[in-house]
């Protein structure tokens, strides 16, 4: 179970912590948070942006829809009377009201085919394989609906991130209520 997990990551760490305390370690911290990559990513993003999205206005900039896969998560990680498919055509459909434009990022397992049919009609919204980093220097919000590590990537550029999702109860026990990545 997700309790269970947790406890045994703990554990690992607590002797990991241990093992550093008795060995020369060098922590060198996040690479997404280091000068070298932000100045790339800076300094390259206007190229990417016009290489991949010539075509959309980032001047008001835009929202970053972080994508996950269909499938099987429901009753896992969601709760199944929602539906991880729900909560995502939900979210597009609030998306779609905004007037700037939205970068849906998929999951290496997202079904595009499932992300194609559900904007194909809206104007505003495109898929991107953009690197996270890259979008947060444009973006407004990050928008998930279910945690994402690249969350990080806009928590460190103190972009607002917002998870829409339906935890099922054994993870919000497992979690004290909170999202599976509450610090981003």
């Amino acid at each position: 179970t997700i309790g269970n997990n947790i406890i045994a990551f703990n554990d690992m760490m607590d002797g990991l912590n241990e093992f550093n305390r008795s060995k020369n370690v060098f922590f060198f911290g996040e690479t997404r948070t280091r000068k070298i990559w932000l100045d790339y990513c800076i300094n390259n993003s206007k190229y990417y942006l016009n290489k991949y999205h010539a075509d959309i206005d980032f001047s008001r900039g835009c929202i970053v829809f972080i994508l996950t896969t269909f499938e099987g998560l429901d009753g896992r990680y969601i709760n199944s009377k929602t539906g991880i498919l729900k909560l995502f055509y939900e979210t597009i459909e609030t998306l779609s009201s905004f007037n700037i434009p939205v970068l849906l990022k998929p999951h290496v397992h997202t079904d595009l085919d499932i992300v194609n049919k559900a904007i194909i009609n809206n104007k505003n919204m495109h898929v991107t394989f953009i690197h996270p980093t890259i979008l947060a220097l444009k973006s407004k919000c990050f928008i998930a609906n279910l945690n994402s590590t690249t969350f990080a990537d806009a928590h460190s550029l103190g972009v607002p991130t917002i998870e829409y999702t339906d935890y099922p109860i054994h993870v919000l026990e497992a979690t004290n209520k909170k999202s599976l990545s509450y610090e981003y």
